[in-house]
């Protein structure tokens, strides 16, 4: 069963922790072990005659300190806390788009940690990150890790409709991935969006999070400025809908305003026809879905039919595109029968159909990209879709702009969605906080948002969250692919401390690769690894490895 932590009440929390500062908490949960003079835990060391070959260095990558700098130094905490179960470890800090390629396209890294949303369905996420079909470069399991069993179930909780069994299958799937370990989440990130409650208002959660359509078409300007300013830390390379970016938060965020998608999901996540492409759609069997297209447009004034939508899903399956492996394999091909329908040809039959499939692919504007021949290695710079937001202006490493599209059927409250491109945390708050800016679309906690969340004109906004902090190992790498070596690092990670003093006790402790917002599939009945380096060190020598006078893990001679 789970493992239960003291849990804090957030805001007298957050008034305990002011006056220690993430810093110096890291520094202090850091040294309490050799600060004992009277602790007697960890290893002991070995006959030098028995030691075999130390475990191998891994690498362990991070964030720049200023993309990201609660995660930067929770990185650093858990680094040190794994050196102490005795394996050797080296930080490398890259910039976040080499950092992102170097662990999901080269596989050239040891231990990762980012956040990653789940979605409105785990499946799309978990498929793509744990299925063995999907370890080639692009496609989404980095681990490499390949497992029958897992595979299977994957597999059957697709095709399943009955949510008993659908939860049941899920629940097993926690459980071996949980033991194997190739992933442990450190925490559930805590979905935000602080914003100035001067300027606007009504910000509604959404699993898929506060950028997604429902939660933007929603908000409401206080005054007679309609349009929506914010910022962002990252640098935008590429707008692609297709491409291994377009699975990039900074990149799907824009492309769900650019583009449409056959189907979208209400606040309850139903499947909502009045937000879709599709006004309706039927199962003709258990493999043959029907969709019926609304009157629509692209933004350049071409019609948008069924031959777009046909195109988009068969040039997915033409171009075997890496970003869309999970997608691709649920179906075999599409069909027009009309200019307003088309037809979808599944592989199998497919239980939750629209979360992870039919509201999952972009509809492309075929007269644009059927003269692409290599999608994958487009540099999409000025995208033309039929969205709610068109494409304005993009001055790279400075602005990005979208207009609304006041051709199509959803009005958007906002004219304008300027996002300008600010690395600095505190320059950002500092923004919001005189009103040059609306919103942080992508809002961190951290010692910013503490510091400035009492702030009268601020207000910060918070919904269950689809995202975690993931521990990710490289299995192809050793000592990685020992499942020991897995385990005892799984047991040293201080995820309390990392949820407790670097996110100010926001978010929830990370137990399973689904997260508790998910309530019918989430189970904390899984393989628990207890906090705690002594744990980790037992772990290890049960396997048989040996320590050195140094503290660093060898195997056997």
């Amino acid at each position: 069963m789970r493992d239960i932590t003291d849990q804090y009440n957030r805001r007298s929390f957050l008034r305990r922790a002011g006056s220690i500062g993430a810093v110096g908490a890291t520094a202090a949960i850091a040294g309490c072990a050799e600060d004992d003079p009277d602790d007697d835990s960890g290893s002991s060391a070995a006959d030098p005659d028995d030691l075999g070959e130390q475990l191998p260095a891994v690498t362990y990558l991070n964030n720049p300190e200023n993309y990201n700098p609660a995660r930067h130094d929770a990185i650093n905490l858990v680094a040190d806390q794994l050196e102490e179960v005795g394996l050797e470890v080296d930080v490398e800090v890259l910039e976040w788009g080499t950092l992102l390629g170097q662990v999901t396209e080269d596989y050239d890294y040891g231990i990762s940690t980012w956040s990653r949303g789940l979605g409105v369905d785990p499946a799309t996420r978990i498929v793509e990150m744990f299925h063995s079909r999907n370890t080639g470069p692009g496609e989404g399991n980095f681990y490499g890790y390949e497992d029958d069993t897992v595979d299977e179930l994957l597999d059957a909780q697709q095709m399943e409709t009955d949510p008993a069994a659908r939860r049941d299958q899920w629940q097993d799937i926690q459980q071996e991935i949980s033991e194997d370990v190739p992933m442990t989440p450190i925490i559930e990130v805590a979905e935000l969006m602080a914003y100035n409650n001067e300027t606007w208002e009504n910000f509604e959660g959404h699993i898929r999070g506060f950028n997604y359509l429902w939660t933007m078409m929603h908000i409401e300007p206080i005054g007679d400025d309609d349009e929506l300013w914010g910022t962002w830390a990252e640098v935008l390379e590429n707008l692609s809908p297709v491409s291994n970016v377009r699975t990039q938060t900074k990149v799907r965020v824009q492309n769900r305003m650019i583009y449409d998608y056959l189907v979208r999901f209400d606040d309850a996540v139903e499947a909502d026809p009045d937000l879709s492409l599709a006004e309706d759609w039927e199962l003709e069997d258990e493999t043959t879905v029907i969709f019926h297209l609304r009157d629509h447009q692209w933004h350049d004034g071409e019609e948008l039919t069924a031959e777009d939508v046909a195109f988009t899903y068969n040039y997915i399956q033409e171009h075997e595109m890496p970003a869309f492996a999970v997608q691709r394999s649920l179906y075999e091909d599409a069909e027009v029968i009309d200019d307003r329908t088309v037809q979808l040809n599944l592989t199998q039959p497919v239980g939750p159909l629209h979360q992870i499939l039919s509201a999952e692919i972009a509809i492309l504007p075929q007269h644009i990209w059927e003269d692409i021949d290599n999608p994958l290695q487009e540099v999409v710079e000025e995208p033309v879709g039929s969205g709610v937001m068109q494409f304005d202006y993009w001055d790279r490493g400075e602005e990005f702009s979208l207009v609304r599209n006041d051709d199509h059927w959803i009005e958007m409250p906002f004219s304008r969605r300027l996002w300008q491109i600010i690395p600095e945390e505190s320059t950002n708050w500092q923004l919001l906080r005189d009103g040059e800016i609306d919103y942080l679309p992508f809002s961190r906690v951290g010692r910013q948002l503490f510091e400035n969340q009492e702030e009268p004109n601020i207000s910060i906004a918070e919904t269950p969250s689809d995202s975690w902090w993931h521990f990710s190992m490289n299995l192809r790498e050793e000592p990685l692919g020992e499942l020991p070596v897995r385990q005892a690092l799984a047991h040293a990670i201080p995820k309390t401390a990392v949820r407790d003093q670097l996110q100010y006790g926001f978010g929830e402790i990370g137990t399973s690769i689904v997260t508790s917002a998910f309530e019918d599939l989430y189970t904390d009945d899984i393989t628990i690894y207890e906090e705690g380096v002594d744990n980790g060190l037992a772990v290890m020598e049960d396997a048989g490895f040996l320590f050195d006078e140094d503290g660093y893990a060898h195997y056997p001679n």
